[in-house]
């Protein structure tokens, strides 16, 4: 009987240490995935840097510092997490150590108040409107920048006039995309955005007052948000626009909309809480998310 006890016990651990070595194994692939992925295969903001930090003590002891900044090292390319410096003119280093700084951390500068940020080319960045805005107050500039391959995502506007115009260059370079929140819940009646712009991040103009829209031909991605809770009535998407996000639109006193052959995506709420009869669907429409318009709405799908 002690014997077969014994056996038992012995089984048991066995299969205790196999689930272990398995838990272990798994946790091995995982990390190792990260390290191997590419630059373009990770969320260049956030995403490289937070799977990173898996490796960390738990204690902030294994960030390392490098200037104003402190960074993470995995799989031969560097992930910067903090900006601990006072500049608000930043240039983020292409390499420390030797190394490529190939992603930085979300939200990294918006508490600085930053009036411009270089990003080098070894950052792969995908979409630069969702660069998180950063405010300055009652700055010299009106607009606080980053640059990244030569062209311009503006993060944040620093002075109070509720009529904005949007410049198409700044420092001789072109003004091609919006930042996250950046003229959000400032009261702006009228905005001009010019037609450098390719993309709206989320919430960009968004709880304001602004009535009249035109929105720019060179215009690819209207961002979650972007203009919801204003006061627009009539609204010509123009012939460029692949995506709507998100309550793009929703909560305004739309009555009339066009949509043009070019769009792709149109996502949920997108142009919910407004005062439309009817809308016209174009048949360039391949994704379309849960009530997009209200329930009232007669939808015309386009076939031709």
């Amino acid at each position: 009987m002690k014997t077969a006890n014994f056996l038992n016990i012995i089984k048991k651990s066995n299969l205790i240490l196999i689930s272990l070595f398995f838990l272990l194994f798994i946790f091995s692939i995982v990390c190792a995935k990260d390290e191997k992925d590419t630059a373009s295969e990770f969320n260049p903001f956030y995403g490289w840097v937070n799977s990173a930090m898996c490796r960390a003590d738990g204690y902030g002891n294994w960030y390392e510092q490098f200037d104003d900044f402190e960074y993470v090292e995995s799989g031969n390319r560097i992930g910067i997490v903090t900006y601990t410096g006072k500049k608000k003119d930043i240039v983020i280093p292409e390499k420390i150590k030797g190394l490529p700084v190939v992603a930085i951390g979300y939200y990294i500068f918006s508490h600085y108040g930053v009036t411009s940020v270089i990003i080098p080319d070894s950052v792969q960045i995908t979409d630069t409107s969702e660069f998180p805005s950063t405010q300055v107050g009652n700055a010299k500039d009106a607009f606080s920048i980053m640059i990244y391959k030569n062209e311009i995502t503006i993060i944040a506007y620093n002075h109070n006039k509720k009529n904005v115009v949007i410049p198409e260059k700044i420092k001789g370079l072109p003004v091609v995309a919006i930042g996250r929140a950046v003229f959000s819940d400032r009261e702006f009646a009228s905005v001009v955005i010019p037609d450098s712009v390719k993309k709206i991040g989320t919430l960009a103009f968004g709880k304001n007052k602004i009535t009249n829209l035109i929105l720019p031909n060179s215009l690819e991605k209207i961002g979650d948000w972007a203009f919801y809770g204003n006061q627009l009535t009539d609204l010509v998407i123009p012939n460029s626009v692949k995506t709507i996000g998100v309550r793009a639109f929703s909560y305004n006193k739309l009555t009339n909309v066009v949509l043009p052959n070019s769009v792709e995506t149109i996502d949920h709420r997108a142009f919910a809480g407004n005062e439309l009869e009817k809308i016209i669907i174009p048949n360039s429409v391949r994704t379309i998310g849960e009530n997009v318009f209200d329930e009232n709405v007669k939808i015309i799908r386009k076939c031709d």
